[in-house]
């Protein structure tokens, strides 16, 4: 589960049993945008469909690329997605709900 502070806690076995069911997914930190939360390579698992909530970690497209950011704010259906590496990331806002695509719910040790 998720700390809206900051940590991602390893996926137990009632998130992976949802994995294997098909109701989570898996993605693959890239980059150093998240550090020190999420490393690079880093494989997490997310609900598909699930808008986040502030301070949760989003899996987000914005045109062909996916990110993923921690939700900072959330006004008229709209996203502010940042990285917790500031020196790192590359801010997005203003990004429609229709392009999140799931919220982190734990880490694939």
């Amino acid at each position: 589960m998720i700390d809206n502070g900051s940590a991602v806690a390893e996926s137990g076995r009632g998130e992976l049993l949802l994995f294997l069911l098909g109701r989570r997914r898996k993605v693959r930190v890239a980059g150093r945008s998240m550090l020190p939360t999420l490393r690079p390579d880093e494989q997490l698992l997310y609900a598909p469909g699930r808008l986040p909530t502030v301070g949760a970690i989003a899996v987000a497209q914005i045109g062909t690329l996916w990110v993923i950011k921690r939700v900072v704010s959330i006004e008229q259906d709209r996203y502010w997605l940042q990285g917790d590496n500031r020196a790192e990331s590359v801010d997005y806002k203003d990004v429609p709900a229709a392009h999140i695509l799931g919220t982190i719910t734990g880490r694939l040790g």
